[in-house]
């Protein structure tokens, strides 16, 4: 293949793709086939040079323009590209993606660039472009932010609306009770009170109980808290205060939902902020406005008990219960662990609402929430393994949705979604120049889709 357009009289220029017809017919035939399978819309034009005329393929009748390098916060693979009239929907044209487009679309989901997807597969930024047009025909979307959260909504697709989750109860109820006797039996063990470890098996017993708390453990008591049974909220509750972060039940329902993605949210991680300075930030703001709230609500409603009675006076007894049964050891373990366990539940506000705000309404007030102010994860997996947490923005659109019923809402577009599963960017924020050299860009293209025009600059690290 080579540009042989200076060769050319003008009037026989139509396109600068040009092909020199190689002498053997069948490798000219697959060379053009192999060039309308990238780019269909493009004009072929092909010198056959055997006997001195030029060939043109015609246009169809509407070309498509090829999608740009916009914003996609979120990833898939390519193929021949067929027109938007053979495709019944994207449900049928995944199966119609090449090896090619799929690398492509799973770069995509993953939030890359064009010039990125280009770097890490060793191709020209305009072969990505021609890979994304082709992909987003097969696919039947109008843009790449449709194209990401289709293809990552395809893991787990969005529930129908309306349809009841009998066994969901049921299943969150079996996660406290495990919760609960994982707590006491891993204490045990750990105190030296069962069968002799060795250090490495204290190292690990001590971490795999932490993250099972901290990750599996706190998705289902954040999913409790939020039902209206009394037996439900009561056992997610139960559950933060064995975690000794009973306060969250509070500042979580009356903080972070009421203020979520503005400054008066202490569990909305600015931009530019680690996780280290956000977590005892966030700790201890997250505790005094919570504390704020239900001193406010008592004084308004005579008679009622402020809960965070229940919140401190229950991890002090949780601690002191611990230092009975096995040793002054044994409960420091047991608030180092739940101290573990906490650092995680804080790395999911860190990372799930992260440098994201919302605009300032004439009135003064904060715009309503929505998908752009929550990050999305939609893995299979940690999806899985989180009762759907990681499905953020619609838990906050609706608080009380069972866990089994959240959606991604794939077609709302555009909206943040992680590159990857939530505890894999959990890791990444612990490290703060990755995290940022992760995520940051990605702010930036939100705030500047927020705001047309108009996007504050990333701040500079914190700390």
């Amino acid at each position: 293949m080579k540009d042989m357009t200076t060769s050319l009289p003008d009037e026989q220029i139509i396109r600068t793709r040009i092909i020199v017809a190689p002498v053997h017919p069948a490798a000219h035939d697959h060379m053009v086939s192999l060039i309308r399978q990238l780019n269909p819309e493009a004009e072929v034009i092909t010198l056959a040079a055997s006997i001195g005329r030029v060939e043109r393929a015609p246009l169809p009748d509407s070309a498509e323009p090829l999608a740009a390098a916009g914003p996609s916060m979120d990833g898939a693979d390519a193929g021949p590209a067929r027109p938007a009239a053979e495709t019944s929907g994207a449900g049928d044209g995944m199966a119609r993606l090449s090896t090619r487009q799929r690398e492509v679309l799973r770069h995509i989901v993953a939030g890359w660039t064009n010039k990125e997807i280009a770097r890490h597969l060793n191709i020209s930024p305009s072969t990505v472009r021609v890979h994304v047009s082709a992909l987003l025909r097969v696919l039947n979307v109008p843009t790449r932010t449709a194209a990401a959260a289709f293809a990552a909504g395809r893991a787990l697709p969005d529930p129908e609306e309306g349809v009841p989750h009998p066994g969901a109860d049921a299943v969150s109820l079996v996660l406290v009770a495990a919760h609960l006797l994982l707590l006491s039996a891993a204490l045990r063990a750990l105190a030296g009170f069962g069968p002799p470890l060795t250090w490495p098996q204290h190292v690990a017993l001590f971490f795999g109980t932490g993250m099972f708390m901290g990750q599996v453990s706190n998705a289902n008591a954040h999913e409790l808290i939020h039902r209206g049974s009394r037996l439900l909220f009561r056992a997610g509750a139960l559950v933060y205060v064995t975690l000794l972060f009973g306060h969250h039940v509070s500042a979580h329902r009356l903080v972070h939902h009421r203020h979520v993605a503005t400054d008066a949210d202490p569990n909305s991680a600015r931009a530019g902020e680690s996780f280290w300075r956000f977590f005892p930030r966030a700790w201890a703001g997250s505790f005094r406005a919570g504390l704020a709230v239900e001193r406010d609500r008592a004084a308004r409603q005579p008679g009622r008990v402020n809960p965070y009675v229940w919140w401190v006076g229950g991890a002090v007894a949780c601690v002191a219960l611990a230092a009975a049964a096995l040793g002054l050891r044994g409960a420091l373990i047991y608030v180092l662990l739940c101290l573990y366990a906490q650092m995680q539940l804080m790395l999911s506000d860190y990372v799930q609402h992260y440098g994201l705000r919302r605009a300032t309404l004439p009135d003064g007030r904060a715009e309503p929430v929505d998908a752009r102010h929550s990050w999305d994860a939609p893995h299979l997996l940690s999806s899985l393994m989180l009762v759907n947490a990681p499905r953020h923005s619609d838990h906050h659109a609706h608080p009380s949705r069972p866990y089994p019923a959240l959606r991604l809402n794939r077609a709302q577009a555009p909206r943040p979604l992680l590159p990857w599963s939530l505890p894999v960017m959990g890791a990444i924020a612990l490290v703060p120049p990755l995290w940022r050299r992760v995520m940051d860009r990605r702010v930036a293209r939100m705030r500047a889709l927020a705001r047309p025009g108009d996007a504050p600059p990333v701040p500079s690290p914190t700390g």
